[in-house]
């Protein structure tokens, strides 16, 4: 997409600023422009949906994207100038919008410059009052994104933790929800906080929080025999518990490599739960993965005897080559004995323990 796309001043006059901006106090609007997308660094510190840049979100708004371009009612992303390279922009909001945009291979994006320019708690506010929710390719901040904002707000000592200051809170950056569901977001967060722990999400398409994109930052196998050179394995890596397709893959890609290498099936949890409850996720991922690659050994056991051989049913999973090997990991919470580091990191098994041999 070219820049010529983008139409400013009828954005201008289709979305003033004047009216956008009037209830933000914690920002100040600057300009309006057009600029390149790879000017703009979408940090994750600002992103402030519970499950980053969900891939279903971002697909949906690409389709919307390809049909009708930019829709110049619509408020643009925003971003505020980088304080380390005056040339690049930090995006303040508009993540998903970004993606598809990305997605699209769009050159460049309508944008609003604008500076924080309040206080802590109003600055962190508007992200959730500006994320744009109307239209049927657009979504909105779930129960779960505002629970667990009370949590970081009280956290980093933005807000205070008394039942009229959540309650409050929650009444300001939920002005789409009825109030049972403000009534279950305190539930959520009054249950949650003595528990809660950050967690990362992953999406099997390109880019921002991708399996692909952490993959090859880490040596580690992402798609049959992607990565392989660098890596040294074969594996798929889905967050689906039903294997059927993924079984037929992992044979493929093995008889591929002429049966030299087994092929590993590694999860992840598309929604995620602070530990232990992502434990239990797991483990429940698992139960259900492990009957299809039962499924498999007990048809090959039945070819066989067909063909007059009583295969051992512990020996055909043994010589399978499909092997349920871990989850990628999702547990960010720093541990304090170990430096601050994630407690989780690269591939780990149901209770967030490295499988070492995935350590290259």
């Amino acid at each position: 997409m070219s820049k010529q796309l983008f139409d400013v001043d009828k954005s201008l006059k289709e979305c003033p600023p004047s009216i956008l901006y009037k209830d933000k106090p914690g920002y100040r609007f600057k300009k309006r422009i057009v600029t390149r997308l790879d000017k703009i660094i979408p940090k994750s510190e600002n992103q402030i949906r519970e499950h980053l840049v969900k891939q279903s979100n971002a697909s949906q708004l690409k389709r919307s994207f390809e049909a009708s371009g930019w829709i110049h009612s619509k408020p643009p992303i925003a971003v505020s100038v980088n304080t380390d390279n005056k040339d690049l922009l930090d995006l303040e909001w508009g993540f998903t919008r970004y993606q598809a945009g990305s997605m699209n291979g769009w050159e460049t994006m309508i944008v609003d410059v604008v500076e924080p320019d309040g206080a802590p708690l109003d600055v962190y506010s508007d992200k959730f009052l500006s994320n744009d929710h109307s239209g049927e390719a657009h979504t909105p901040n779930t129960c779960e994104d505002i629970t667990n904002g009370a949590l970081r707000a009280v956290k980093q000592g933005m807000l205070l933790d008394d039942k009229a200051s959540i309650k409050s809170w929650i009444k300001r950056v939920t002005p789409d929800k009825t109030e049972g569901e403000r009534r279950k977001i305190f539930r959520d967060y009054v249950s949650k906080k003595t528990s809660n722990g950050p967690v990362r999400t992953w999406h099997q398409g390109k880019g921002q929080n991708s399996v692909e994109e952490y993959a090859k930052a880490n040596n580690l196998p992402y798609s049959g025999d992607k990565n392989f050179v660098k890596s040294g394995k074969l594996a798929y890596v889905t967050h689906y518990s039903t294997l059927k397709s993924v079984i037929g893959d992992c044979k493929q890609v093995m008889a591929e490599y002429d049966f030299k290498h087994p092929v590993h099936i590694l999860g992840y949890i598309e929604e995620p739960k602070a530990a232990p409850a992502l434990y239990r996720q797991r483990d429940e991922w698992m139960k259900n993965s492990q009957k299809y690659i039962d499924a498999e050994c007990i048809w090959i056991q039945h070819i066989a005897k067909k063909c007059g051989s009583n295969l051992d049913i512990n020996k055909i999973r043994e010589n399978l080559g499909i092997n349920l090997s871990g989850f990628y990991y999702q547990d960010q919470e720093p541990d304090p004995k170990n430096s601050g580091k994630t407690k989780e990191s690269r591939v780990v098994d149901t209770y967030g323990n490295r499988v070492k041999e995935f350590d290259n």
